[in-house]
């Protein structure tokens, strides 16, 4: 320690506080490259974990962006046949009046009442002749 103008002493000092700074100096860039090394490869695997945390994560998008676009794909579906089966049941109502509607115009009482009546035909009892179409269950 330097005292009262004693200039070997502080010379001394000087030299040595020099000595320890250069040594420190020395010492800390390896610790630096030893704290940097440690750095790089924790910042490498925190990089890695980052890009996995948003590669699940997309995954998880992608997965339910599918499941979504099933589920809307299976309710139009749903839609489409609820309103398939509603035209059906109005066709079937429509075929069954029809069909009640042809029994009733070709009954051969309506056929001989307009013939008779609309077009002034007579009907001969000796030239009639009745043809019944033979069903296939019939015979």
């Amino acid at each position: 320690m330097y005292q009262y103008g004693n200039v070997a002493v502080k010379y001394q000092n000087e030299n040595r506080n020099r000595r320890l700074n250069n040594q420190q100096k020395q010492q800390e860039p390896k610790q630096t490259s030893h704290h940097q090394s440690k750095t790089k490869g924790q910042s490498l695997l925190a990089s890695r974990e980052k890009m996995l945390s948003v590669f699940a994560v997309l995954i998880v998008i992608a997965t339910l962006s599918l499941l979504m676009a099933r589920g809307a794909m299976l309710s139009e579906m749903n839609y489409e046949l609820q309103a398939l089966e509603r035209e059906l049941e109005k066709l079937e109502e429509t075929n069954a009046k029809l069909e009640v509607e042809v029994i009733q115009l070709s009954s051969p009482e309506r056929i001989l009442a307009i013939a008779q009546n609309e077009l002034g035909m007579s009907m001969q009892e000796r030239t009639v002749k009745i043809l019944s179409k033979s069903r296939e269950g019939d015979e």
